[in-house]
């Protein structure tokens, strides 16, 4: 297939399409071939499972509702697995739901999903979705070099303790699991702590993105973050800074 001109170079990334309606599954299919992605399509959560003991996959598209297993089950054994091979290889996922409720969108973040979107979504976003988490990876593989942790492995605000380097967090005493974006938000709050860090950053530096999406992704993984380490009905240490982001204070 000839590139098209303007096409990011890594284009030809493999993507795995878990989706079960099929006008959707043909379509998204037909449409990321002609953007230059190598997709591999199914609309079974066995079978998804089954393609990635064999394949390397750069990233999955992952539809929650599946007949027989479903996608955030898939999901589920796809980091057991992950994580009993040694913490290597993460392949990153977003998930695709159409359901309002928020729980659905809320688990399958806390069971390691990247990303989601929900239906009915524009293909331009979607596709600029994958191209912003597929740069990121490249770049990680690029430096494996770990970055320089933002404050020293006994850091500690309000009632929270920070481990940057063994990424572990407790509150009171108790350990608090934190999501790979949530690990990234936190660190970028601390190391600017006392300045406002706007959205279009975040979107930059952690998601990866160049032209910027009008979403609510960074307002609901901070939310959960708040959860977690902080005051959700009345934040002491993650400020909203209305109209802009985000500021950390001690």
């Amino acid at each position: 297939m000839t590139t098209k001109p303007g096409q990011d170079s890594g284009d030809r990334s493999q993507v795995l399409l878990v989706e079960d309606e099929e006008a959707l599954r043909v379509g998204l299919r037909d449409k990321l071939d002609i953007e230059g992605f190598r997709v591999d399509a199914t609309a079974n959560g066995e079978d998804a499972l089954n393609r990635i003991k064999v394949k390397d996959y750069d990233i999955v598209l992952l539809d929650v509702v599946l007949p027989g297993m479903s996608g955030l089950e898939v999901l589920r054994r796809l980091r057991e697995k992950e994580a009993k091979d040694g913490g290597g290889r993460r392949v990153p996922v977003i998930i695709l739901t159409a359901r309002a409720h928020e729980s659905d969108k809320v688990l399958g973040l806390e069971l390691g999903a990247d990303d989601y979107m929900t239906k009915p979504f524009g293909v331009r976003e979607l596709i600029a979705r994958l191209r912003a988490h597929l740069r990121r990876e490249r770049a990680h593989k690029e430096d494996e070099s770990a970055p320089a942790p933002p404050a020293p492995p006994g850091y500690k605000f309000g009632e929270c303790e920070v481990d940057f380097l063994g990424y572990r967090l407790s509150r009171k005493k108790k350990e608090m699991r934190l999501s790979n974006l949530e690990w990234k938000i936190l660190s970028l709050l601390v190391r600017e702590k006392g300045r406002t860090v706007t959205r279009e950053r975040f979107l930059r530096e952690i998601w990866g993105y160049e032209r910027l999406p009008i979403t609510r992704t960074v307002d609901f993984h901070v939310s959960r973050l708040r959860q977690k380490v902080d005051e959700p009905k009345d934040p002491k240490h993650i400020i909203t800074v209305h109209g802009i982001g985000y500021r950390f204070e001690e």
